[in-house]
């Protein structure tokens, strides 16, 4: 989606809290002001400190001067190494330079100092273009910053003028609304780390793109393979879910003999099986997934989920779904499955996801039962395996959710 990638440092790849507020408190300290708790001057880290030292403790620009040069004078040779590199964050920086991105700093930290930091971490090699801000304070504002980015990456002409189908191909990194602002200015995407020094909800507030809340998710976010990786893996584990459960229930209901409580059952059946194997696999693994799926949970439950609450209509969908089925043995099964159905479809957001479950339990059902495993299977243990198989899939495809679902997309 992306080919230029510009990165913040402090609080994004960085966490500078330490070096950051305990160079600040120093300063402070030689305006006559003392500040015992460090965790109070987290606001400093990502803007420009002349500007943070009037706003937070209004000095006029010649105090807020001499703050910031007192704040350097410790923080040059000592503040600069109390940092330490989000874990992961190499990784990342790897993968996507071996993906093909072109990566930049884009910081409103002073450049000499921005360079030590990253060849301190040694990642320096990882960026194609390095911007911060001039020591006299020249270029501090974000948006500056990031102008100077795209004028070396060549989006931007000497004239102002950007490239609007290489902007579109940039994105920015950050954890404060200083950078999602600077982006926007440049009619860029932005990337909000929470897992830096973001205030409250200043991310999504100044108008973030996206919310990630770790740097794996932010890996997640910008490589494609990542992602289309996860969304083969969902498929298939869909596909295993289907037939693990399925098997399990039908075996259960072979087991305890259900069956024989209900006629009405028999003479589905005999009616269900006594077709062409691959008419049979044509029509419940293809055509009825797809007709009931739009009827059950396309509409029923997605209406019902209009007037009350998401577990209420899959419930109510799902009774609806059982007595469809016309049987007691059906009905117990259909319940079941339309829950997990119901499940699927509001978790995945994707229709495709519970159709493919739904054809891939009765594709499972329908072959053992034609052929001889079916037979072979019907035992205790068989049950019992396939009871566990169906609660190991379900715990990887919860986990698979929660990592697909926790990248917020604030706006288009």
């Amino acid at each position: 989606m992306y080919q230029y990638i510009l990165f913040d440092l402090d609080g994004t790849l960085t966490d500078p809290m330490v070096g950051i507020t305990t160079s600040v408190q120093y300063a402070l300290a030689h305006m006559d002001i003392h500040e015992p708790d460090i965790h109070r001057l987290k606001p400093f880290i990502g803007p420009p400190l002349e500007q943070s030292f009037s706003q937070f403790y209004g000095m006029d620009s010649v105090q807020a001067k001499m703050a910031v040069e007192k704040y350097r004078e410790r923080y040059k040779d000592i503040g600069i190494y109390e940092n330490l590199l989000y874990p992961g964050i190499t990784q990342l920086l790897e993968n996507l330079k071996k993906a093909g991105f072109k990566l930049a700093i884009a910081s409103s930290k002073p450049t000499v100092f921005v360079i030590k930091i990253l060849e301190y971490f040694s990642i320096n090699h990882y960026f194609d273009v390095v911007v911060g801000s001039e020591l006299d304070g020249h270029r501090s504002d974000k948006k500056e910053v990031i102008e100077e980015v795209l004028r070396q990456f060549g989006i931007m002409g000497q004239t102002g003028t950007i490239k609007k189908s290489l902007a579109k191909k940039t994105v920015m990194v950050g954890d404060r609304s200083f950078d999602i602002l600077g982006a926007k200015a440049h009619g860029l995407d932005s990337i909000g780390v929470t897992y830096g020094y973001g205030i409250d909800d200043e991310l999504a507030i100044s108008g973030a793109t996206y919310l990630v809340l770790t740097v794996k998710e932010l890996e997640q976010l910008l490589l494609p393979k990542k992602k289309e990786f996860y969304k083969i893996s969902y498929y298939f584990l869909t596909i295993l879910l289907g037939i693990s459960i399925s098997l399990f229930l039908n075996i259960f209901v072979a087991l305890i003999s259900v069956e024989k409580y209900s006629t009405d059952y028999m003479k589905t059946a005999q009616i269900q099986y006594s077709i062409p194997l691959w008419q049979g696999i044509l029509r419940y693994g293809l055509i009825i997934p797809i007709i009931e799926e739009l009827a059950f949970r396309g509409f029923l439950f997605t209406w019902l989920k209009k007037h009350m609450n998401w577990i209420v209509a899959a419930v109510f969908s799902s009774l609806v779904f059982g007595i469809y089925h016309g049987n007691v043995v059906q009905f117990f099964y259909a319940f079941i499955m339309g829950m997990c159905l119901a499940w699927l479809y509001e978790k995945s957001h994707k229709l495709q996801i519970p159709i493919l479950f739904h054809g891939s339990a009765n594709i499972a059902a329908y072959l053992t039962t034609m052929t001889i495993l079916g037979t072979i299977i019907n035992t205790p243990v068989f049950c019992v395996i396939f009871g566990l198989l169906t609660g190991l899939i379900l715990l990887l495809i919860i986990r698979m959710n929660q990592r697909m679902n926790s990248v917020v997309k604030i706006k288009k």
